[in-house]
């Protein structure tokens, strides 16, 4: 699967994350996305990567780009 476009990102991302709790639920377990399990421990590395691609034009301000993605950021928290 290639780069979505935002909105289908977060949308692939949430789905993703449901499915993942229903099947460890289903086994009898507890799945977490929580960067840091314990706070004596080290964190997990559990991060969504979003790049941002263009063949026709360069992206001159990134503020704009990151800007409308911020609610995104707590998806995974």
């Amino acid at each position: 699967m290639g780069p979505l476009p935002p909105l289908e990102a977060a949308d692939a991302l949430v789905h993703t994350c449901e499915t993942i709790y229903n099947i460890a639920s289903k086994h009898g377990m507890h799945a977490t996305f929580a960067p840091r399990l314990y706070t004596d421990s080290c964190a997990t590395g559990a991060y969504a990567q979003i790049s941002v691609h263009s063949n026709y034009r360069t992206l001159t301000t990134v503020p704009s780009i990151i800007r409308p993605l911020s609610p995104l950021t707590n998806l995974g928290a």
